[in-house]
């Protein structure tokens, strides 16, 4: 687990695996304003591979994949926080709580390009789950084959979609 970063402070996790099968709450936890950058990175399992409140994180080649369906928490949750996803893919960032998307925002901005979602949402639950904010999403592409849910459930948010 990653924590504890102090206010303002910058950090990088580059060329990193980590594969967690435990129930740990959070792989990377970032707070206090803070700024993370994630590059060529590689998550397998674990319940929340991200946490962020308050602060910046920018996701570039990274790939999270979770095989345990019945885990009731998003792959990434953020509260007010700044987050860019580049070249990222998610595999089966789903999860069995219609609180908790593949990805979820609260307020904030997600900006999403060139990445993918492969059966990240289902059977309850959308691949991101937006609550106010700003949502971008640009040449991105949405693989499921479940038909239960929308690929985007977003309330009070401002949508922009290009590709």
């Amino acid at each position: 687990t990653i924590e504890g970063m102090k206010q303002g402070q910058e950090a990088s996790i580059l060329g990193s695996t980590f594969d967690s099968n435990i129930s740990t709450r959070y792989i990377v936890e970032v707070s206090n304003q803070a700024k993370l950058t994630l590059s060529s990175t590689t998550f397998t399992e674990a319940t929340t591979i991200v946490f962020s409140d308050y602060s910046t994180i920018v996701f570039t080649s990274v790939t999270i994949t979770r095989s345990a369906t019945s885990r009731r928490a998003s792959c990434i949750y953020a509260m007010n926080s700044q987050l860019s996803l580049t070249t990222t893919t998610l595999n089966s960032c789903h999860s069995n709580d219609s609180e908790a998307g593949g990805i979820t925002t609260r307020d904030g901005s997600l900006t999403i390009t060139n990445s993918n979602f492969n059966n990240s949402k289902g059977p309850v639950t959308s691949s991101i789950l937006g609550f106010g904010g700003n949502l971008t999403i640009k040449s991105t592409t949405f693989t499921s084959s479940d038909a239960t849910t929308a690929d985007i459930n977003s309330s009070n948010q401002v949508i922009k979609l290009t590709n």
